[in-house]
């Protein structure tokens, strides 16, 4: 899940540097860098799944609070 601005895109962003030593930012993405270093992508079989959902940021209802968990 993201609230962030970049939206999931940005956080893919993160996490990919994360896990490439390039840069922090992405706590999972930070940890696998440190449980298992540099990652070659040709070596990894990585699967993600996302399912946008919708949620009024600027002026959340609490609808919104709960969907963004």
């Amino acid at each position: 899940m993201t609230n962030s601005m970049a939206g999931l895109t940005g956080r893919w962003s993160q996490f990919n540097s994360a896990i490439k030593g390039i840069k922090g930012g992405h706590s999972r993405g930070d940890s696998v860098f440190k449980d298992i270093g540099y990652i070659n992508y040709w070596d990894l079989r990585l699967y993600v799944a996302c399912m946008p959902i919708y949620c009024g940021h600027k002026d959340p209802e609490t609808k919104d609070l709960i969907k963004m968990g």
